[in-house]
């Protein structure tokens, strides 16, 4: 499988024999690094993508993989071209593949140039004049005005339906606890405002959906197990996502994404990068300057090795430890150990015929009958 620097799916290697049994088909796309669960939907996870059939997936997709064939596209330049980016499309059943692979990948482009810094336009006072286009560059004439120029595209990425979905609103805490994608969001509650961010959260998802399918593997379940095993971690994923990664209230002033204090504060914290950072693939601990990010002291951990699969077997002359294969002469006999274990006792009933006596406080014999509180009694 393999994905460009935009992070966009490439069908390189082998050419795809499209005229393949659909089985084998299937399983080479699957190779390839695309999830074909459910004839393609999830391939790529866009409403109009979602709305067809599996043979106008397969055709578009033929056409996507002809169109690189070719070479030399400028359109690669744009993180935002793809099959992959959301962009509030309904399909319509009267395309041919070619054009939903150009509807559904963006459509037409043109170079705009707009008065103003690239911050200016992707930080502006007001919220509805964010710029969320690719930006192609910057100049500033003899006046000594600054103009941006960046691609705006027929159909742009739905920025609104990423940074409302909850599925996806889910992935911003895990994106950020990487290091490498600390500053991809200015906070938990920011937006989606580019596709480099939406790629990201789909590789996230797309661990979720790996390692269910891998942990039924492993058990010997079925794909049936496994959805229900991926519904179940999604279902938390984005029950955290409500309470960690809620989308900052709204602002009368945009700042960036949606304004308000809770967007100033992090705008306020990112100027200070984290001073202490881990490297799980590496084993590599790096203190850095919080201001400048200057790198003060590298330090490599020894890397553990990955935890063998311990295996349970009921013949002793099969035991071996060296590969975790163990021994046990209970091996087999869940079903009669639970039998045997002593059954739950009866529920304690809740007793009927209780009496509470009255009692009649008086003061105490050796108490003297003028004897009060101190002060006034009231």
């Amino acid at each position: 499988m393999a994905y460009d620097d935009k992070g966009r799916w490439v069908p390189d290697g082998e050419a795809i024999n499209w005229q393949q049994d659909r089985a084998d088909l299937r399983l080479d796309l699957t190779a390839r690094g695309l999830d074909w669960r459910h004839e393609g939907k999830y391939a790529f996870r866009t409403d109009a993508w979602g709305q067809m059939s599996e043979s106008q997936r397969l055709d578009t997709l033929q056409a996507y993989d002809s169109w690189y064939d070719e070479g030399g596209q400028l359109a690669l330049n744009d993180e935002a071209w793809g099959l992959d980016i959301e962009r509030g499309l309904t399909y319509n059943n009267s395309w041919d593949a070619q054009t939903a692979f150009n509807q559904l990948t963006g459509g037409w482009a043109r170079h705009v140039e707009k008065k103003g810094t690239v911050d200016d336009l992707i930080n502006p006072e007001h919220k509805k004049d964010k710029v969320r286009h690719t930006i192609i560059s910057e100049r500033t004439d003899a006046k000594g005005d600054t103009y941006t120029t960046y691609l705006e595209r027929q159909h742009p990425m739905d920025w609104k339906h990423y940074s409302t979905d909850e599925l996806y609103r889910a992935t911003i805490d895990e994106l950020m606890e990487d290091p490498k994608m600390y500053n991809m969001f200015i906070g938990p509650g920011d937006d989606f405002n580019n596709a480099v961010q939406v790629r990201e959260a789909n590789k996230e998802i797309q661990s979720w959906v790996n390692d269910a399918y891998s942990k039924a593997v492993e058990l010997g379940k079925d794909g049936k197990w496994a959805e229900n095993e991926l519904k179940g971690v999604v279902d938390l994923q984005i029950a955290r996502g409500k309470l960690t990664n809620a989308r900052y209230p709204e602002g009368r002033k945009a700042g960036g994404a949606v304004g308000g204090p809770l967007y100033n504060q992090q705008i306020a914290i990112r100027r200070y990068s984290p001073w202490n950072t881990f490297d799980p693939e590496t084993g590599t601990r790096t203190k850095t300057n919080p201001i400048t990010g200057e790198i003060r002291d590298t330090f490599k951990h020894k890397l553990v090795p990955e935890p063998t699969r311990m295996t349970i077997v009921g013949d002793k002359l099969a035991q071996n430890r060296d590969e975790g294969i163990f021994y046990s002469p209970t091996f087999g006999s869940e079903e009669q150990i639970t039998k045997s274990l002593i059954a739950e006792p009866p529920p304690i009933p809740k007793p009927t015929n209780l009496t509470i006596r009255k009692v009649t406080p008086t003061r105490p014999a050796n108490i003297p009958a003028n004897w009060k509180m101190k002060g006034v009694v009231k």
